[in-house]
C-alpha cells in the first residue's frame, strides 16, 4: 500500500514541549518544513479507506467466481495487513518524535542569529562608506598654512600642477631641425647595421623617419624613440598599395580595422629580436600577395561572367597561393586529335627568396614571351587578369600561326605572319598590292579556332578552307588555285565596270559539239559583250599556271562572234543576264571564234 500523503491542515497538534515554549519566548521563528497530522486523525482516515474497501468488495463479490473471489479477499487482507502494520511503524516512531523537534529547534534559532550578525555587519559597512564619509574631518596641511601666514609664499607648490597651469617653452626650428637631423643619423646607423632584405633597398630617410616603398605592394614607415640599440623600432604608418582600377572602381581594397589590424601585427614582429625588417617585410608581402591574387580572382569571375562566358573558367583557386585559368576550351569539343588543355597559373615563386608572383605557362612558352607577359599584366601599375590572359592568348596565336605557316612551307605555300592581333598572310596573286589579294587567318582569341577569310568566296568555300587548314592541309594547293581564279574573275568584274561593255560567266548559246574550240576553254571564263559592237565577244580564259611560281595565273584573251539564232534553235535556252541581247540574237559560229 502507497503511504498516505496529505496537505496541512489548520487541526494538526502543535506540540508545547518545554523547548518550544522556550523557542517561542526567544523569537525563534517556526520550523519549515511540510505540515503535521494527528495519529488519531490518521488512524480514522486509515479505518475508513478499509470500511470502503470492505463495502466495495462486499458489492462486487457476489458476482464473481468462487476463485476470483478467493483472490480479491487475498488481497483485500494483505493491503489492508500492510496498512496498519506502517502505521504501527508510525506510531512507534512518534515517540521519539520530541528529540527531532528539539534539535530543529535549536537549528532554527542559530540559523537565525547568524543573520542577525550578518545583517549587522552589512549595515556598518554601509554606513561607513556612505553616511560617515561626509563627517570626516581633513587632514589639515599646517606647514603651508605656516608658510603662507608668515612668508605670504607658497613655495611648496606640487610640480605637476605647475606644468599644467603654465605651459613649457616651445622647441625652436634650430631645435627642432638639430633633433630630427641627429635622428637621421641614428637611423641610417641603425639600418646600416641592421640586416636589410634587398627588396626593402627603395628607402628615403627624412624628417626622423625612414619610408621603405615597395612598388605595387606597400609603403611603411618607420622611427626609432631613442639612440639605444635595443630599442626596437616604432611602425607609423601603413599604406597598401594594391588597387584593382577594373573592378575596384578607385576605393581602398583594404578595411580601416584591417590596417589598425596589420599595423599591430607589424608592430609585434618589430618588437621581437633577430630580423624585425625581414619579418616586417615578409608579414606585409604575403598580405599583398594574397591580395593580388584576391583581385585577380575577382577581376577574373567578372570577367567570366561579363564578356568571356564559357570560353574561360576559372579552374581552380587557392587564397593565398595560386590561380589557375583554363582558356580555349571550345577547341578541345570537336576535335579529333590530342586534345591540348591551355592554362595560365599565377602562383608564388618559392624558388625565389623574394617569394614573388610568377606566371606558368601550359604548355609552356619560350622565356622571353613569359617574362614580357609576367611584366605588362602582374609587375605593373595596373594589376589586370584580362590583359594578362589577352598577351597570352596573342602570344599563342602568333605560335600557332607560326607553326602553320611552317607546315605550309612544306606544302610549298607562301605565307607571312604579322600584325597585332596576329595574322597569316597567303598571297593570292604575286604583286599583293590590295588586302584583297590576300588570304587572311587570325584566331578567335575566346575560341582559339583558325578563321580564314577571303574577299569574293562564299561560305561554302569559307568552310573548305577552314576544313583544310584544321585537319587536311593536302587539299589546300587545289583549294588556293580555285581561289586565285575565282579572285582572278572578280577583279576582271571591277575593272571593265567604267566601260562600255557588260559582262557574265555563261552566254546563252546552241550546244557546242565536243571538237568546237570553246569546249576546249577552261571551265573559268568571263564573257564581255561589246555593247558597241553586238555581234562580239571577248572570252578572257583564267587557267592554272603552268609555271612553279603557283602565286600567278595564265590570262588568254579569245574573240566571239556570233549571229541571231532560229526561234525552233532556242526553245530550251535558259533566259540571258540582264544587260546582255535577247538570246534569240545569237548563234555560236565556229569560224568567227578567234584564239
Amino acid at each position: 500500500m502507497a503511504p498516505i500523503v496529505t496537505p496541512q491542515s489548520s487541526m494538526a497538534p502543535t506540540p508545547l514541549t518545554a523547548a518550544g515554549q522556550q523557542g517561542v519566548q526567544l523569537g525563534i521563528p517556526p520550523p519549515q518544513g511540510g505540515g503535521s497530522i494527528s495519529l488519531s486523525l490518521l488512524l480514522d482516515f486509515l479505518i475508513q479507506k478499509t470500511y470502503h474497501e470492505l463495502t466495495v468488495l462486499a458489492e462486487l463479490l457476489p458476482r464473481k467466481m468462487d476463485i476470483e473471489r478467493k483472490e480479491e479477499i487475498v488481497k483485500f487482507a494483505h493491503s489492508t495487513r500492510q496498512s496498519f502494520i506502517r502505521f504501527l511503524a508510525l506510531v512507534k516512531w512518534a515517540g521519539s518524535a520530541a528529540k527531532v523537534d528539539k534539535c530543529s529547534d535549536i537549528s532554527a534559532f542559530l540559523d537565525h542569529q547568524s543573520h542577525l550578525f550578518v545583517d549587522t555587519a552589512d549595515m556598518l559597512s554601509r554606513m561607513s562608506r556612505e553616511n560617515l564619509v561626509n563627517a570626516r574631518l581633513p587632514n589639515f596641511c599646517l606647514p603651508h598654512a605656516v608658510d603662507v601666514l608668515t612668508l605670504g609664499q607658497y613655495k611648496r607648490l606640487p610640480t605637476c600642477i605647475k606644468e599644467k597651469i603654465i605651459p613649457p617653452d616651445p622647441i625652436t626650428p634650430q631645435e627642432k631641425a638639430s633633433v630630427l637631423g641627429r635622428l637621421d643619423q641614428i637611423i641610417q646607423h641603425r639600418l646600416v647595421t641592421s640586416q636589410l632584405p634587398s627588396q626593402l633597398s627603395n628607402l628615403s630617410i627624412k624628417e626622423g623617419r625612414v619610408k621603405f616603398h615597395i612598388p605595387q605592394e606597400f609603403e611603411a614607415t618607420l622611427t626609432l624613440m631613442e639612440d639605444n640599440p635595443a630599442i626596437p623600432w616604432r611602425l607609423l604608418n601603413i599604406k597598401i598599395l594594391v588597387q584593382d582600377p577594373d573592378t575596384g572602381e578607385g576605393k581602398s581594397l583594404v578595411h580601416p580595422m584591417q590596417v589598425t589590424y596589420i599595423h599591430q601585427l607589424v608592430q609585434s614582429r618589430l618588437f621581437d629580436d633577430g630580423k624585425p625588417l625581414w619579418d616586417m617585410y615578409t608579414c606585409l608581402h604575403t598580405f599583398c600577395q594574397s591580395l593580388q591574387l584576391e583581385v585577380l580572382h575577382s577581376q577574373a569571375q567578372r570577367l567570366v561572367r561579363e564578356r568571356w562566358g564559357e570560353h574561360v573558367t576559372v579552374e581552380k583557386y587557392i587564397p593565398g597561393q595560386s590561380l589557375t585559368l583554363a582558356y580555349w576550351r571550345a577547341q578541345n569539343l570537336n576535335s579529333t586529335k590530342k586534345q591540348e588543355h591551355y592554362k595560365v597559373v599565377v602562383c608564388i615563386d618559392n624558388s625565389d627568396a623574394a617569394k614573388p608572383l610568377q606566371i606558368i605557362h601550359n604548355p609552356t612558352l619560350d622565356a622571353e614571351n613569359a617574362g614580357r607577359i609576367c611584366s605588362t599584366s602582374i609587375k605593373c601599375e595596373r594589376l589586370s587578369i584580362e590583359r594578362l590572359l589577352v598577351e597570352t592568348i596573342l602570344v599563342r596565336s602568333r605560335t600557332k600561326l607560326g607553326s602553320l605557316k611552317q607546315k605550309l612551307e612544306k606544302i610549298h605555300v607562301d605565307a607571312t605572319v604579322g600584325g597585332t592581333p596576329p595574322l597569316l598572310y597567303i598571297p593570292l596573286t604575286a604583286s599583293s598590292e590590295d588586302a584583297d589579294d590576300d588570304i587572311r587567318v587570325s584566331i578567335d582569341l575566346q575560341t582559339g579556332m583558325l578563321e580564314p577569310s577571303v574577299a569574293h568566296c562564299d561560305d561554302a568555300m569559307i568552310d573548305d578552307i577552314d576544313i583544310s587548314l584544321t585537319s587536311d592541309l593536302s587539299k589546300l594547293p587545289n583549294l588556293l588555285t580555285k581561289i586565285r581564279l575565282t579572285h582572278c574573275v572578280e577583279k576582271c568584274k571591277t575593272s571593265i565596270q567604267t566601260m562600255p561593255v557588260s559582262c557574265s560567266d555563261s552566254i546563252p548559246l546552241i550546244p557546242l559539239q565536243p571538237e568546237h574550240p570553246l569546249s576546249k576553254l577552261s571551265p573559268t571564263r568571263l564573257y564581255v559583250y561589246l555593247k558597241k559592237h553586238s555581234s562580239y565577244y571577248v572570252v578572257v580564259e583564267f587557267s592554272p599556271p603552268r609555271s612553279e611560281d603557283v602565286t600567278k595565273v595564265t590570262v588568254r584573251y579569245h574573240l566571239l562572234r556570233v549571229r541571231p539564232a532560229h526561234s525552233f534553235e532556242i526553245s530550251n535556252l535558259p533566259q540571258p543576264a540582264e544587260g546582255l541581247p535577247p538570246i534569240q540574237q545569237y548563234q555560236d559560229t565556229s569560224r568567227a571564234f578567234t584564239p
